[in-house]
């Protein structure tokens, strides 16, 4: 088994409605996220180069950024409904708002990013390789808020 992890990065703020402390007011970060899949080579190619590789770190990207374009420069708001007024508030001024299942701490965002990715390798593998079973899965995902704190989800 081969473990194979890749950078990516975007901007966005949140709110943390209910929070006691600064986190209650909009804020932003430049979010860095490290997405790990794991599976055996050759898995996705047996011969050439590509027998030799997990996935291409093409392929990898191909999938996780249009996840993270939905999120760059947006304001990550909750689904819970402590955020459903400041949500209608701000819609007349035409902002890029993304609702975040409950609230959008890291660990909801990174559990968030791990959902969608997870469903959008399968569907890329499955495109790509429709008469071979899934060898790549996502083994997990770690959203970096600060350098120094950090959430993750895996299986």
């Amino acid at each position: 088994m081969h473990l194979l992890k890749r950078r990516f990065s975007f901007d966005a703020a949140h709110v943390l409605q209910g929070y006691p402390g600064k986190c209650s007011n909009i804020h932003g970060h430049r979010f860095e996220v490290i997405v790990r899949v794991e599976g055996s080579l050759g898995s996705f190619r047996k011969s050439g180069v590509f027998g030799s590789m997990l996935i291409d770190f093409a392929h990898l990207k191909e999938i996780v950024s249009p996840i993270l374009d939905e999120l760059d420069h947006a304001l990550l708001l909750g689904t819970d409904e402590s955020y459903d007024a400041l949500c209608e508030a701000l819609k007349p001024f035409g902002y890029r708002i993304v609702r975040i299942p409950n609230h959008p701490t890291s660990e909801e965002i990174c559990r968030y990013l791990f959902n969608e990715i997870s469903k959008r390798l399968a569907e890329w593998w499955e495109r790509n390789n429709p008469d071979s079973p899934q060898a790549v899965w996502l083994r997990s995902v770690t959203v970096f808020e600060t350098e120094s704190s950090s959430a993750t989800v895996g299986v």
